[in-house]
Parts: C-alpha cells; sequence; structure tokens
C-alpha cells in the first residue's frame, strides 16, 4: 500500500479490504461529508457499517443504530486526538475515506507495525480533525480467521505480535503528547492493555507496560510542575 499510495494522483483515498463491499452512493456522500464538514481543518470522515457473515448474511452493525439507521450515541468530532489515545472513539476504518495529503504528511503507515490502524488514527488525530457520516457507507465482512480475530482473545504468536504492535503505538504517544491530559488518556489504555496481557499471561509485555507507565507518570508530574 505505502508503494502504491505514493504514485496516486487523486485527492481522497479510500483503503478497502478486498473482502468488503461499497454501498451504493458509498464515495459520493464521503465526499459531501468533507464538502460540508464543519471543520477547517478535517482530514478523515468516516460512518458506520452493516457487518455480514462470510456468505453475506446481515449480522448487526459497527455501531448500533435505531429504527432510523442513525447512531444511538453520538460520535466524537473534530480533534478526537484524545478519544483515539484513551480507546473511547473508535474509528470505523473500513469506511474511511482520507485526503492523500494525510498519508502524504505521516508518509503512509508504519510498517514495523503488525497492524496499521490505531497507530494511523493517533498520528492523523494530532494534526487533522475527523468528521463523522451518519449513513451506513459500508459491508464490513466478517471472517472467522481475519487479522481481527486475534485481538484480545488469543496468545498465539500472531497475537502477541499484535498486541506487543499495541504496546509500541502507545509507547510512541511519549513524543507526540503535549498536555497532562493527553497522558492521562494513555494511562487510561495502558491499564486496560496490562489487564489483557495479564489475562493471556503475557507477563513480559505486562512487564513493558509496567515501565511505560512509570514514564507516563513521570511526564504528567512534570508537566503538573510546569
Amino acid at each position: 500500500f505505502n508503494k502504491s499510495f505514493q504514485l496516486y494522483k487523486c485527492e481522497y483515498i479510500i483503503d478497502l479490504a478486498a473482502d468488503d463491499v461499497l454501498l451504493t452512493d458509498c464515495v459520493a456522500i464521503q465526499l459531501n461529508g468533507f464538502k460540508k464538514s464543519k471543520f477547517k481543518n478535517t482530514g478523515l470522515v468516516y460512518g458506520n457499517a452493516a457487518l455480514i457473515s462470510e456468505n453475506g448474511s446481515f449480522i448487526s452493525y459497527y455501531f448500533p443504530v435505531n429504527s432510523n439507521q442513525r447512531v444511538t450515541t453520538p460520535r466524537i468530532t473534530g480533534n478526537v486526538y484524545t478519544s483515539v489515545l484513551s480507546g473511547g472513539n473508535a474509528i470505523c476504518s473500513v469506511t474511511a475515506m482520507i485526503k492523500k495529503e494525510v498519508f502524504d504528511q505521516l508518509s503512509g503507515y508504519d510498517e514495523n507495525l503488525a497492524y496499521e490502524d490505531l497507530d494511523f488514527w493517533i498520528r492523523a488525530s494530532r494534526i487533522y480533525d475527523f468528521d463523522f457520516i451518519d449513513e451506513i457507507l459500508i459491508q464490513k465482512r466478517v471472517v472467522k480467521n481475519s487479522l481481527g480475530s486475534d485481538f484480545h482473545i488469543k496468545n498465539d504468536d500472531r497475537s502477541k505480535k499484535i498486541n506487543f504492535s499495541t504496546y509500541l503505538i502507545l509507547k510512541k504517544t511519549l513524543k507526540l503528547n503535549k498536555t497532562k491530559e493527553e497522558n492521562k488518556a494513555v494511562l487510561k489504555r495502558i491499564h486496560f492493555e496490562m489487564i489483557l496481557n495479564f489475562k493471556n499471561r503475557n507477563f513480559r509485555l505486562l512487564l513493558k507496560y509496567l515501565i511505560l507507565e512509570i514514564r507516563f507518570r513521570k511526564k504528567v508530574q512534570s508537566l503538573h510542575e510546569l
């Protein structure tokens, strides 16, 4: 992907998996989302997705909806950096349309990681505003052996690589964070990951998180003193 996006001459990019489905007018709705966004520095718009099985049967929606297919809980928009750090503002990755300039400025995805989404959302939201379109834009296929199936529920080599990448992503925010509130948001996420690795008996990674927590607490204290 990183090699190909450098060749793109377009203004916007959709990173679509081969097993997901763009719904009718999806692209037009996304482009209109940029046009109507109330934020001057919008780098990304995203919406809701219908989750489907491997054979195409409907399962549920990524974000719960009411009878009018509108999300039941309003999404945080604009400066979402702190909420993304804490894990409280999930982005439905497959529904995102992103300005190419975002990829250019961030030099694409970090190829040292086992998965790219969280790291990219953190780095992008540090610089750009995110906006939400309250529409069903994509059919996202739920596949038994997909990468997402290894998050939090397994303790095999693949899962360990994924969880270690999460640690690397959170560690990188030491340099990105600017405020005490942002560091506290990461500490919230670190505590979640520590519980996960304790349950998975991944004590080596748990120790790394303990050390990382100390570093963040020291940074919080130094910002408080300022």
